[in-house]
C-alpha cells in the first residue's frame, strides 16, 4: 500500500463532508440574503425567504415575507457588524443560526437599534436553502454591580 494513500482517502472524505455540511451551506446562502437585503434586491430576498417566512424586529415588529418586501425600501442600512455565528444542524434540512448584530441606519426614518441578537431557521426545499424565521431582540446593557 502506497504511504500517502491513507492521507488522500481521509482528505477525500472530509472535503466531502464539508461541502454536503448543511450548516456551510446555511452560512453561504445567509451571506447572500445579507447583500440582498442591503443592496434592497427584492427579486434576490424573496428568492432566499420561504413563503411562510415571518420576522420580529425591533423596528419593524411582526412581518410577512410580502410585508418586509414592501417595505425594504424604507431600510437604509449604513453599517452592520456581526458576530461569530452559531449553527446548529437540526437535521439535513433544517439549521439555526444565532449571532451578534450591530447595525447603524434608518427603517421608516427611525434609527435602526444599536446591538441586537440575531436567531434564525433555515429550511431546504428541494436543494435550496432558504430562511423561515428570523428574530432580532434589542440587547440591554446592564450595568455590572458596583463591588467597591
Amino acid at each position: 500500500m502506497r504511504p500517502w494513500l491513507p492521507f488522500l482517502v481521509m482528505m477525500l472524505v472530509s472535503s466531502v463532508s464539508r461541502a454536503a455540511d448543511p450548516a456551510h451551506e446555511v452560512a453561504a446562502a445567509l451571506q447572500e440574503l445579507n447583500q440582498a437585503f442591503e443592496s434592497r434586491d427584492v427579486a434576490k430576498v424573496r428568492a432566499l425567504l420561504a413563503p411562510q417566512h415571518v420576522a420580529i424586529t425591533p423596528c419593524a415588529g411582526h412581518q410577512t415575507l410580502e410585508e418586509q418586501l414592501r417595505t425594504l425600501p424604507e431600510l437604509k442600512p449604513d453599517k452592520d457588524s456581526t458576530g461569530p455565528l452559531q449553527t446548529t444542524t437540526v437535521s439535513e434540512t433544517c439549521v439555526t443560526v444565532t449571532s451578534e448584530l450591530k447595525a447603524r441606519g434608518t427603517f421608516q426614518g427611525q434609527p435602526l437599534p444599536g446591538k441586537c441578537l440575531v436567531s434564525a431557521v433555515w429550511v431546504k426545499s428541494g436543494d435550496q436553502w432558504r430562511e423561515l424565521q428570523y428574530h432580532e431582540p434589542v440587547v440591554r446593557e446592564v450595568p455590572t454591580p458596583d463591588t467597591t
